[in-house]
């Protein structure tokens, strides 16, 4: 993989996506809440460290008092809360998140390595009567120490990361094989009348696995992916490979960016559901609460959707992805999971005798070119 390296972070869910998709409708009682088995005195280090959100307040709390965040020169407020709604960074300036009756929600992640490619992001509820100090120093690292009280983990959270780290691997078709892909389809599309007639030769390409197709294709590394969603990996590769060349079809040129990267993987959650995506469009711009303007819920008739007119239709990129992570994630779980299976199968043999068949191409791909139409 080229430019988007394990050394930058490179599997990362947006912070604003995951706290608003996974937290901001929940209470806590509402989530799998555990221990996140951080003693008292333990330095726990960290790359970074933010996305504060503190819960529970009462109507007479003083920030000059009772807020748990504490500065450097000993002053205490509540958290900053940015215009983009990410949360506050954890930087140099603060010293300790103190509590007393509030629960207090942090992000914080570790430096990826071979074992962690994801960075190790965890949620960490700071629990009522509780200090945490951070900006501490240990053997060379930066981290934090549980002064007193004690720290919960969101469990949920956790597995949404994990899934995420998953849909990377899949969206890395983009990195690996993109811009062979586009070459490709551009070559082809002189041969054909109309970008539908294009799309359906992908499609039976796909089908009887043709070779032309076969050697466009690398593969990104395959410990980036968590061993438990390794279940039916082969296939799922074929599938998001045909995803982003159809997507070529209907006209998307090659030009790296990591937004290109991501939107391949926003489209994936989509298409991983293996629902009928008409009715999956419908749901994504049903979900999506309301308009800026008029505050209106967004209404589709019964016109035949693609995710470029759900994109008109509900204002924009960020939208449609924010509205995908909160409605997609369940369903695409249990798609690349088998429980009880997926954990006692090495990943290397999900790669072997793998591959989609000509049924589940015939499928898919019908469903992608529904969603990639303009």
């Amino acid at each position: 993989m080229k430019k988007r390296g394990i050394a930058v972070g490179v599997l990362g869910l947006p912070l604003a996506l995951v706290l608003f998709a996974f937290l901001a409708p929940q209470e806590l009682a509402a989530r799998q809440i555990v221990d996140s088995k951080i003693k008292i005195g333990e330095f726990y280090p960290y790359a970074r460290a933010g996305a504060i959100i503190a819960q529970n307040y009462g109507p007479y709390d003083d920030p000059k008092t009772t807020g748990p965040v504490v500065l450097n020169d000993g002053t205490r407020r509540y958290p900053n809360y940015p215009k983009n709604g990410e949360g506050e960074a954890i930087l140099g300036n603060i010293k300790s998140i103190k509590t007393r009756n509030h629960y207090v929600e942090i992000m914080v992640s570790q430096d990826a390595d071979l074992f962690k490619p994801g960075g190790n992001r965890r949620l960490f509820i700071i629990q009522k009567d509780t200090q945490v100090d951070f900006n501490q120093e240990k053997n060379g690292k930066t981290g934090f120490i549980l002064i007193s009280g004690s720290i919960m983990e969101d469990k949920d959270f956790k597995t949404a990361v994990k899934l995420d780290d998953v849909m990377n691997f899949y969206a890395a078709v983009y990195d690996v094989s993109g811009e062979k892909i586009s070459k490709y389809v551009e070559d082809m599309r002189s041969k054909y009348k109309t970008s539908d007639d294009l799309a359906e030769a992908v499609i039976k390409d796909f089908t009887t696995k043709s070779a032309a197709l076969g050697s466009l294709f690398g593969l990104a590394p395959i410990w980036l992916i968590p061993g438990e969603f390794a279940f039916n990996m082969a296939q799922n590769l074929d599938k998001a490979r045909m995803a982003y060349t159809l997507k070529c079809v209907y006209g998307e040129k090659y030009k790296y960016s990591h937004d290109a990267w991501d939107d391949l993987k926003y489209d994936l959650y989509v298409l991983f559901a293996d629902d009928d995506v008409q009715v999956t469009l419908r749901n994504i711009a049903s979900q999506t609460g309301g308009d800026s303007k008029t505050e209106k819920a967004v209404t589709v008739s019964s016109e035949v959707l693609s995710k470029a007119s759900v994109l008109r239709k509900i204002g924009g990129t960020k939208v449609f992805q924010s509205t995908v992570m909160k409605a997609m994630p369940a369903k695409v779980t249990s798609k690349l999971t088998a429980k009880g299976v997926a954990k006692r199968v090495p990943i290397i043999s999900a790669l072997v005798n793998g591959g989609i068949d000509a049924k589940e191409a015939s499928n898919f791909g019908k469903q992608a070119k529904a969603y990639y139409r303009q």
